[in-house]
């Protein structure tokens, strides 16, 4: 975990500090598209809700989708997900 995290932080501090002006457009897309797949690497803890007619169920924290199994991953965003 501790390496995606690490890795994260070097390639957006290379973007902030590069910017669009040294990167061309589609190495700056690639980079974006890198970091939004790496974060959904890292475990979130779901969401517990309450309803009167089925009780307590779990969301996804990123896309609110409902989570009816022991998933590691959500099946509309495909983000790691951390059981309670």
């Amino acid at each position: 975990m501790t390496d995606i995290i690490g890795s994260i932080s070097i390639i957006k501090n290379f973007m902030g500090n590069a910017g669009r002006n040294i990167c061309n457009e589609y190495l700056y897309d690639a980079l974006k598209d890198a970091v939004e797949c790496m974060e959904k690497q890292i475990s979130m803890r779901l969401e517990t809700r309450q309803s009167e007619v089925s009780g307590e169920y779990y969301k996804c924290p990123i896309c609110n989708q409902v989570v009816e199994t022991r998933a590691s991953y959500c099946r509309r965003c495909g983000q790691a997900l951390e059981w309670p």
